[in-house]
């Protein structure tokens, strides 16, 4: 009877230790991908437009070296983040009123403003604000307010539900439920074992089911969601798996160090036992 409830906490780990991975990494899976494959395309195209408009120069390389600085900058992540969360509380509530990102293209700007130089290019104040209304008038307000009309007329209950549980899945309170969870899981495995160090072999072997699961599924399904987009949008999606793969790598190596921990122990107390 014990060995079955043992199995059935230790199976029981799996899902909770998969959920806690995807709730630390969900948000930033979002944000990652609708910033590098809309919002960076976007800014970087709107300020190569106002650029040529100014100067009237070819400006291919400018655009590329402008996008080379996007892809390493967080600022268009924060954008990203600021919209999101946004749209998502427009839906809960009759705001509808973007947010303010002035600061963010400013920071922007002034992180090209090296590339720009290079070029014998120098944007005085106004300039820099006629960028800032055109990127916040002619491309992110204009989206936003497309999002915003297109969720308002043809959002469905299924798809309120998802941003719901989306909203769930990120939440502290979330991350500190399925932690506290996780942690009875365990004490309940240590108190039916009746030691201190067994239950890191439960918790191992749950973590590395988990962590091979998760190293086959992801990318399988990340690959669906991205074909479908591609399919259905005008952009070119492509989900970064890097953070989701990060936390697939560390899950596996915390596994493998519980699990010698357990061999360790339970030699320890072999000898302890024959002595």
């Amino acid at each position: 009877m014990k060995k079955l409830i043992n199995a059935i906490l230790t199976i029981i780990l799996i899902p909770m230790i998969t959920l806690l991975i995807l709730s630390f990494n969900l948000q930033t899976i979002i944000i990652d991908t609708i910033s590098t494959s809309i919002v960076k395309e976007e800014i970087a195209n709107n300020i190569d437009e106002i650029i040529t408009d100014a100067y009237n120069i070819n400006n291919e390389q400018i655009n590329k070296e402008i996008k080379e600085n996007l892809e390493n900058s967080n600022i268009t992540q924060e954008i990203t983040n600021e919209y999101l969360n946004s749209i998502i509380k427009s839906l809960e509530s009759n705001d509808k009123n973007p947010p303010n990102i002035n600061n963010y293209i400013e920071k922007i700007i002034d992180e090209n403003e090296e590339t720009l130089s290079k070029h014998n290019i120098t944007l005085n104040e106004e300039q820099k604000n006629t960028i800032i209304a055109e990127i916040n008038t002619t491309v992110i307000n204009d989206t936003y307010e497309k999002i915003i009309n297109n969720l308002d007329t043809n959002i469905t209950n299924q798809n309120n539900n998802i941003i719901k549980l989306y909203n769930i899945l990120i939440s502290n309170t979330f991350k500190i439920i399925l932690t506290i969870l996780i942690a009875i899981d365990v004490l309940m495995i240590a108190i039916i074992k009746k030691s201190f160090y067994k239950w890191t072999y439960n918790l191992g072997i749950a973590g590395i089911i988990n962590g091979i699961g998760l190293a086959i599924i992801y990318p399988l399904s990340s690959e669906i969601i991205t074909n479908y987009l591609n399919k259905t949008t005008t952009y070119n999606f492509n989900i970064n798996n890097q953070s989701i793969t990060t936390s697939t790598y560390a899950c596996i190596t915390l596994s493998v160090i519980l699990l010698i921990i357990y061999f360790i122990c339970k030699q320890i107390n072999k000898k302890e036992q024959n002595n």
